[in-house]
């Protein structure tokens, strides 16, 4: 189940990460000092950049898809602060900003890899292509009824989500196909672009939202709110 978020939770700057090791609670890539460790593989021609709108907002991690050839699928994952024991720091969601310049959707979908093998939320067709740099913010509840089981491993959704060695953004409209000996999950062949920012682990809702309407007052990073 994904949620559009009705409240502002832009002003976490102090918990912005460059590439530091081990997920904790609250941390954001807001990419103000680059990609912040996403990556796609070689052969990918287009790999994710990030460009700056010149307002305030600041800048986004940029990912396009040909549709065709290399770099014609939606993939990029983070090996570094991303990794680590999700269930200790009490996460159980990921928030992030998106918008996607088409010409083709985006049914986009987080995954993690571990020892259960991985997992994946539901997805979220992004598929505004009105102008303008505004991004809408979205919420994925991580929990282990929120998550589906890919392949491989045990099985066990606490064996991977305690010790996350990869996290996957894909665009995928069903059950992706598997990569290079399982270490990566492959999204659909889609011709697109999306930006996506902010991207953020948080705690129990309720929790979270106390937390935002604080970090309201201190105003807002752009952003279009459904």
């Amino acid at each position: 189940m994904s949620l559009r978020l009705p409240f502002a939770v832009a002003a976490f700057g102090l918990f912005s990460l460059g590439a530091a090791q081990a997920v904790t609670l609250m941390q954001v890539d807001d990419f103000s000092l680059g990609t912040a460790g996403w990556q796609e593989g070689g052969p990918s021609p287009n790999k994710p950049v990030t460009e700056d709108t010149g307002l305030a907002g600041g800048p986004y991690l940029r990912n396009t898809t040909t549709g065709g050839g290399a770099g014609s699928r939606l993939v990029k994952w983070n090996d570094d602060q991303w990794t680590g024991d999700y269930l200790s720091e009490g996460i159980v969601g990921i928030t992030f900003d998106a918008f996607s310049e088409g010409p083709e959707p985006v049914d986009l979908r987080f995954a993690f890899n571990g020892a259960g093998g991985w997992f994946m939320t539901s997805r979220i067709r992004i598929d505004d292509f009105a102008p303008g740099p505004d991004l809408t913010s979205f919420l994925l509840p991580i929990t282990e009824s929120d998550l589906i089981h890919v392949t491989g491993g045990t099985g066990d959704y606490a064996d991977t989500m305690g010790g996350v060695a990869r996290m996957e953004i894909i665009s995928a409209t069903g059950t992706p196909t598997i990569g290079n000996v399982s270490t990566v999950l492959r999204g659909d062949i889609v011709d697109t672009t999306l930006r996506i920012d902010n991207i953020r682990a948080i705690p129990e809702p309720s929790a979270f939202a106390l937390v935002a309407l604080g970090a309201a007052a201190s105003g807002l990073r752009r952003r279009r709110w459904r």
